[in-house]
């Protein structure tokens, strides 16, 4: 299992993004949501941005799942 860990404000970022991409209606592939999130981030938080580049399938399923969990509810 992995474990990601986010700054408050790269946590805000992630969520604002994947809010805005209805993560509770469809579940994009990894591949998809990891070239969302670094568009979507590269010009607010191109560091950001370039971490999320680097992540492994997994670690960007971590993401969808957790966030998809939170808008769900």
């Amino acid at each position: 299992m992995s474990l990601l860990r986010f700054s408050c404000d790269e946590y805000e970022a992630l969520s604002l993004v994947c809010r805005s991409l209805e993560l509770k209606d469809h579940r994009p592939s990894s591949h998809r949501l990891k070239r969302l999130l670094v568009c979507s981030l590269a010009g607010s938080d191109p560091c950001l941005a370039e971490r999320i580049a680097r992540l492994r399938g997994e670690e960007i399923r971590l993401i969808r799942e957790h966030f998809r969990r939170l808008v769900g509810d």
